[in-house]
């Protein structure tokens, strides 16, 4: 019987995998709460990124189902729906930004994904996501006066 305090990875909760979802220990959305292995995968690879960075990881959003995705503007593709895209609150300069992006590409590719991520650093967070190989590309980003930069 999985609880919301199990971990899902030796740093991060099912609370925080369904950040959101739960309140009180109640689901707040009559969703389904899928746990695909690209979800335990992106975990998998989050966990080998707190442990490079060597430092809490504060979870924004992970998983979302259809009801709370709608409910908070998430696109109906959203890397959030299958439990790939992680919104981290970390605060970086853009240049560290960039030493995280090349660590974040290779735990990707060593895991057989491919890396995406996006810089937002007015609203203090940093998306993380892993796609299937098929997807192809690496894809980097950051949001500047609310407009999307791809780099």
């Amino acid at each position: 019987n999985i609880s919301n305090k199990s971990k899902v990875t030796p740093h991060f909760t099912f609370d925080e995998f369904f950040y959101g979802i739960f309140k009180n220990d109640v689901i707040k959305y009559n969703d389904d709460l899928l746990i695909t292995p690209q979800a335990i995968n992106h975990a998998q690879m989050l966990e080998e990124f707190r442990v490079w960075l060597n430092k809490p990881m504060k979870v924004n959003a992970w998983y979302r189902g259809e009801k709370f995705n709608k409910s908070v503007g998430g696109t109906s593709n959203s890397g959030h729906r299958e439990g790939t895209a992680t919104d981290i609150g970390l605060y970086a300069s853009y240049q560290v930004f960039l030493s995280y992006w090349n660590k974040w590409k290779a735990i990707c590719k060593e895991h057989n994904s491919v890396a995406c991520m996006g810089y937002y650093p007015e609203k203090k967070f940093i998306h993380f996501e892993s796609q299937p190989t098929w997807t192809n590309k690496n894809t980097l980003w950051r949001e500047e006066k609310g407009k999307l930069i791809y780099l």
